[in-house]
């Protein structure tokens, strides 16, 4: 079995690499040379517009290169390549650029990966390097998306320029001009180093990376053949909505911090109200949405004040796992699923800095904000409000109920909605051309809510012939116990490029997915459970004798439909829900960022 975990540091590559079974590469008929990896000689080989130069924030994990061309040979376990940095004009009369990075690898398959970025980018390799692809031969790429950011993913300062007006082509990089850009120009160079004709090119993101991917297939239906999206956070005015007013709960009063050892009580009531709903009582929720878990049953009551949960810790929680709402009761942003709180994005991106300092200031946590909150006011700040001095505090109208302005939301929309990438309709050209599309959501994930996802797929079933017709081109894999792109107690290691691969090339669609549960997320250290990923609506079915834990005894039965039940916590998550309408600006909402007309 292959084995990938995604975009790898070197310090987990070994014990992956001991895991793989890689299939013969077919190398390139001629070869160049690694002594050819200088600037100047792969500088004669690039397109207009690309320059090979040294970059500042280039996330390589490989060392730096700062000419922009390194000759990086074989460990033994990489193979040798070409390792190359640069930029890419992305608007020819101002002479706008973007950053970019190029893996050539000695043993080339004829074939590249772009590889997606997280949240908004402003990193080379930003959400690290998929070593694994380069091992199997291909041309690896990805791009800062058009601007630098100096500690976080998350930062927005760029939306603005210096001014204090809005970047238009920074915002235009990012809503999806860089991307497609390098796409096209990397594409170039990748042939004319190899001097042949590239075969497949395929891309891969989550998260950030993943709005990338779906902002690719509904706007440039041909720069990639197979595309695979991730988690991906392509409702921002949803998800800015869901990050501030969850952790905007925190600052209803100085005692609704939930202290981190309530999390597993909180679970383990979570599994005995639905972990036997799928058929087995496993330590696996396989369908969250089904869930019928009040969360008002751990409020504390009768005088008790441990193991339960005070009404604005419950505020917390109620904030979670529920739909935001505008003032006509619809929803404006999906709620979470209601599994594995432990070391969720509850915990790391909520409450991960503690309890705030001061609850009333504009940074409540000072100069060390919780994910969730510095994410939320960033976007809050210079690209809806495009005011730094905004005080999203006191300034953005979300109640402590989650029930959001209608003014605010129609803001969100007109001034998020470039970054979007959840237009089912769109997604016509794509398919027609007969590309492929895997979609993976983990189903614990409280970052990105999956039930924005699972809706995506849902709309687009419903306008391209349903799932039987859609599954031809495009299928979601949801992740039992899986959080934000990984992590969780659930089986979170498969390898879906492999199957993106025999989709594309061979023509062999998907069904299930194989997935791995390590130890510790350590494959050095055992195989915990192995389980199938079905194709939504289907859903994973325990054959009903033999281990538990061995993949070989679930299976994905074609008829099955078992993920669109829903119960009390997916309703209140508003999967089923009728939801705000978004309001784009103009003709082309994609491409005005300037929305004063």
């Amino acid at each position: 079995m292959t084995v990938s975990t995604g975009f790898l540091t070197l310090s987990r590559l070994l014990p992956l690499v001991l895991l793989l079974t890689l299939v013969p590469l077919a190398a390139a008929s001629a070869q160049p040379l690694l002594s050819d990896c200088t600037a100047s000689q792969v500088q004669l080989l690039a397109p207009a517009g690309m320059t090979i130069a040294a970059v500042t924030n280039a996330n390589l994990d490989l060392g730096p290169q700062p000419t922009g061309a390194r000759a990086v040979p074989s460990n033994g376990t990489l193979p040798a390549f070409c390792q190359l940095t640069g930029t890419v004009v992305t608007n020819k009369k101002i002479g706008k650029t973007t950053n970019f990075g190029v893996l050539l690898p000695e043993n080339w398959n004829g074939k590249s990966l772009f590889a997606g970025c997280g949240g908004l980018c402003g990193f080379v390799f930003g959400s690290g390097v998929p070593f694994g692809a380069l091992i199997k031969g291909y041309a690896v790429v990805a791009t800062d998306d058009g601007h630098q950011s100096t500690q976080s993913v998350f930062e927005a300062e760029w939306a603005l320029d210096p001014k204090g007006a809005p970047d238009q082509d920074a915002l235009l990089d990012v809503y999806y001009r860089a991307v497609h850009t390098v796409a096209l120009a990397s594409k170039e160079l990748i042939q004319n180093w190899y001097s042949n004709a590239l075969q497949h090119s395929y891309f891969q993101g989550c998260s950030g990376g993943g709005r990338e991917g779906l902002v690719e297939a509904v706007r440039y239906p041909s720069d990639f053949d197979g595309i695979i999206a991730g988690d991906p956070t392509s409702d921002y005015r949803g998800r800015t909505i869901r990050l501030f007013s969850t952790t905007k709960a925190l600052l209803k009063s100085s005692t609704a911090y939930i202290d981190p050892g309530l999390l597993p009580l909180i679970d383990q009531k979570v599994l005995e109200e639905c972990d036997a709903l799928d058929g087995v009582k496993d330590g696996l929720i396989q369908n969250p949405a089904q869930c019928n878990f009040k969360a008002e049953s751990l409020l504390c009551n009768n005088g008790v004040t441990t193991g339960c949960l005070n009404e604005d810790q419950l505020g917390i929680l109620h904030n979670y796992l529920y739909a935001a709402i505008d003032e006509r009761g619809l929803v404006a942003s999906f709620g979470g699923p209601v599994t594995d709180l432990v070391n969720s994005s509850l915990a790391t991106d909520v409450e991960g800095a503690g309890p705030p300092t001061d609850i009333d200031a504009a940074e409540p946590w000072g100069t060390s904000p919780p994910i969730s909150w510095f994410a939320a006011d960033n976007i809050l700040r210079f690209m809806v409000y495009r005011n730094s001095d905004f005080n999203s505090n006191s300034g953005f109208p979300v109640s402590f109920s989650s029930v959001v302005s209608d003014s605010a939301i129609h803001l969100l929309d007109l001034r998020t909605e470039g970054l979007d990438g959840d237009e089912p309709e769109e997604l016509g050209p794509f398919l027609a051309e007969g590309g492929k599309l895997i979609l993976y959501q983990g189903y614990s994930d409280g970052r990105v809510s999956p039930f924005a996802t699972i809706r995506f797929y849902e709309d687009a079933a419903s306008l391209h012939g349903g799932y039987e017709n859609l599954q031809k081109g495009a299928r979601l894999f949801l992740e039992p116990g899986m959080h934000h792109c990984g992590g969780g107690p659930g089986p979170n290691s498969f390898d879906l490029l492999t199957a993106l691969e025999g989709w594309v090339e061979k023509d062999v669609a998907p069904d299930a997915i194989p997935a791995i549960k390590f130890l510790n997320d350590n494959p050095s250290m055992g195989i915990v459970r192995t389980m199938p990923l079905c194709k939504f609506p289907e859903m994973a079915h325990y054959k009903g004798s033999g281990n538990i834990n061995d993949g070989s005894n679930w299976s994905c039965p074609s008829s099955d439909k078992s993920l669109l039940s829903t119960g009390l916590d997916g309703d209140r998550a508003g999967v089923r829900g009728i939801v705000v309408p978004e309001r784009p600006v103009g003709k082309d909402h994609h491409t005005a960022p300037d929305d004063e007309q």
